[in-house]
């Protein structure tokens, strides 16, 4: 039987645990003539770095041209370059397949941790994705050009943004951002906490956010947050505390948890922030009391609500993204925020602490 692969000449090569670095060493051989000859893609910046991707599907393209907090790009000498690929695409004359069911991905990352390269595997799709550090280029493979996970449209290429920055010392964390003039906290907590609830309620009441899932950290001087990706997350309960039913944001449709993709950009703040910088670190809490009440916690906790998503969720150089979650919860004061019931009460609450903050 002829196969799609087989017309294209696509080449299907089987990649199992201890042939993972050689495969990335052969793709990225073809790389510089496939990325050269891919027809669509667009160059933008993030976080001051430039990035240029490029692949032959612009439907996915639009996906990442919507899903990035993103900003025109103006030249670069050398901008990480990202070439998208799947087994319908000719120009990149490879892909892979996994050669057995049982893949332990830390144990791969483990031996790639002394390499130029870092990969992930989405074995349920077939979905790869390889960067070389050294030459800050990267590959993904799907078996299909709709082929990505259901996540990907709201945190597009989290993965590549993830190992490029860690070259520069900043980290991909899994947090919300609140602010004022430049000046904020972040929350962490584990799915359900209320991150994403507080992140809206603060941008209906006038504060500023630059994420409430995944934004980029760093920790020189101060600890700063900068955007990634353009939209938060929120379920239509929600938006309806809010009084956001009745928009536009409420009308789209619901990601795989069952939540819209709401743009920042629209919620108040006419411009997102390139960066705010933190100053203290909260940990919310749903309550359903009466009051809000924020209160000192200690590090520890902080650090306990900050780390086991950042390592389970950001694949490759897991320990530094826990040293890195470490150092964040100790330089930064740590406290509990007892969520009330009124968002408009949660927010002047917040807005009052973060004034303190200043």
């Amino acid at each position: 039987m002829t196969t799609v692969e087989d017309e294209l000449d696509v080449q299907v090569l089987k990649v199992g645990e201890r042939s993972v670095l050689r495969f990335a060493e052969y793709a990225f051989s073809f790389f510089d003539s496939a990325f050269a000859r891919s027809p669509e893609g667009f160059s933008f910046r993030l976080a001051d770095d430039t990035f240029e991707v490029r692949g032959h599907n612009p439907d996915f393209i639009n996906v990442i041209r919507n899903g990035l907090a993103w900003e025109p790009a103006g030249h670069a000498a050398s901008p990480c370059r990202i070439l998208l690929t799947d087994r319908t695409n000719p120009l990149l004359p490879i892909a892979p397949e996994l050669l057995s069911p049982y893949f332990r991905e830390r144990h791969v990352e483990r031996s790639l941790s002394g390499t130029r390269y870092r990969m992930h595997l989405f074995p349920d799709i077939g979905f790869w994705q390889f960067h070389d550090l050294e030459e800050d280029r990267a590959i993904q493979f799907s078996e299909t050009p709709a082929g990505f996970p259901a996540w990907e449209p709201g945190s597009p290429l989290r993965n590549f943004l993830s190992w490029h920055f860690s070259r520069s010392g900043r980290r991909l964390i899994h947090a919300g951002t609140l602010g004022e003039n430049g000046v904020g906290i972040l929350l962490a907590g584990s799915g359900g906490s209320g991150k994403s609830g507080t992140v809206l309620s603060g941008l209906c009441g006038g504060l500023e956010s630059v994420g409430d899932d995944y934004v980029l950290a760093s920790s020189d001087d101060v600890i700063r947050a900068y955007p990634l990706f353009s939209a938060i997350k929120q379920d239509p309960a929600g938006l309806k505390r809010v009084g956001l039913e009745e928009t536009p944001a409420a009308s789209g449709p619901l990601n795989w948890q069952g939540k819209h993709l709401i743009p920042l950009a629209g919620l108040h703040q006419p411009q997102m922030r390139k960066s705010i910088e933190i100053r203290a670190m909260c940990l919310p809490k749903i309550t359903g009391g009466e009051r809000t009440v924020i209160r000192p916690t200690d590090a520890k906790q902080a650090f306990l609500a900050l780390t086991p998503s950042v390592v389970t969720q950001v694949p490759g150089d897991r320990d530094q993204n826990f040293a890195f979650c470490g150092t964040v919860s100790r330089r930064l004061p740590a406290f509990a925020i007892d969520l009330g019931r009124d968002p408009e009460e949660v927010c002047a609450a917040i807005t009052t602490f973060i004034r303190s903050l200043a």
